[in-house]
């Protein structure tokens, strides 16, 4: 077939036709198509989850062929070279990742805007900051409507970094990019709406700040979407009155649920110390006995911190609970002696074996 297609060609060019490199540029434009089917479009955002960082760099890498074929166009194909400027960051290769993002910018990638300012607001490789560029490239994304790059500015006005300190500003951003449904915007601006750290009160006030019902609402759909902040910092404003949201014991426990399921380690001791005092869910001392272990397992908890969760007051070890947890030290052969419901020094120092100290 090889053969008679390399015959056919030779034929179509002897007699001055001009099909065959038409063929080839079908054949690059595929690759276009193939790079934005697989990667996805341009994102310069941090990703929801672990699982979905996971799964873009799964797909960055099956579109990697088709993307960088797809930048031998003339001209080359925007997406593709945000996609390759991408594979080269995070092979180290900073500057033909730059040149690259550059290159995707003027092609008008709003995202490539951003990945250029983020080089120059924190100076990755050997790329110098420099302020004045970062922001430029900031607002160039922001103007074209990238989230990501709005929220980055927001902060850097929020902070007063490389530009005036403007915290109206920072909210507008902020709310255009949570409108988005950027899940980290949203994080960032509830964050500011239950504590205005740093703006004057007068000022906040005029802002319309505090503002716990917004921002619950905020927290909510990130964490819909995965966040995992989010979904503890959810669990905590529904474990007390203390910030301006009524308390509600089982959507504490929902969304401590959720962050727990997802393996976040401050929410699996938080199921903990809920079983323990029955707090939006059934007293159960097996239960909160066994979340304390995987949470120490972690090792990311230790025993002096494992029952200090926001929300909930500190108390004294339930008995049958500190029973239940020295059962597991014995089972595992961390802990010799009696089931006394005392957590002294002989349990804790089993649960330091099992936190990895």
């Amino acid at each position: 077939m090889r053969f008679r297609t390399r015959i056919s060609s030779a034929i179509l060019i002897c007699l001055g036709v001009t099909a065959l490199p038409a063929v080839a540029s079908v054949s690059i434009v595929d690759a276009d198509k193939r790079c934005r089917e697989a990667a996805g479009p341009p994102d310069a955002g941090t990703p929801v989850s672990r699982e979905a960082l996971d799964a873009y760099l799964g797909a960055l890498s099956d579109a990697r062929a088709a993307c960088e074929e797809a930048i031998t166009l003339d001209p080359p194909a925007p997406d593709a070279l945000f996609q390759v400027g991408v594979i080269r960051q995070r092979s180290g290769k900073h500057g033909e990742a730059v040149d690259l993002f550059d290159r995707a910018a003027q092609s008008g990638v709003a995202a490539a805007h951003t990945k250029l300012g983020d080089y120059y607001n924190f100076g990755i490789g050997r790329i110098d900051e420099d302020l004045d560029r970062a922001i430029a490239e900031y607002r160039k994304a922001a103007e074209q409507g990238d989230a990501a790059g709005m929220t980055t500015l927001a902060i850097m006005y929020r902070l007063g970094r490389g530009v005036e300190q403007d915290n109206a500003k920072a909210l507008d951003l902020l709310r255009a990019a949570s409108d988005q449904g950027y899940h980290f915007a949203q994080v960032r601006l509830a964050e500011v709406m239950l504590n205005p750290e740093g703006i004057p009160a007068e000022e906040a006030e005029a802002l319309g700040l505090p503002a716990p019902d917004q921002a619950t609402r905020l927290l909510g759909r990130a964490a819909i979407q995965g966040n995992l902040s989010a979904a503890v910092d959810l669990a905590a404003l529904y474990a007390n009155d203390e910030n301006g949201v009524a308390a509600n014991p089982n959507l504490h426990a929902l969304w401590t649920r959720r962050a727990a399921k997802a393996g976040m380690p401050s929410a699996i001791r938080t199921l903990g110390v809920m079983h323990e005092q029955g707090h939006g869910v059934d007293y159960d001392p097996a239960k909160a006995a066994a979340f304390y272990v995987e949470a120490l397992e972690t090792g990311k908890v230790d025993i002096e911190g494992l029952r200090d969760v926001n929300g909930l007051p500190r108390q004294r070890w339930d008995r049958a609970t500190a029973i239940e947890f020295q059962k597991i030290l014995i089972d595992r052969g961390l802990y010799r002696g009696a089931l006394d419901g005392i957590v002294g020094f002989g349990t804790k120092a089993g649960a330091r074996k099992l936190a990895g100290d």
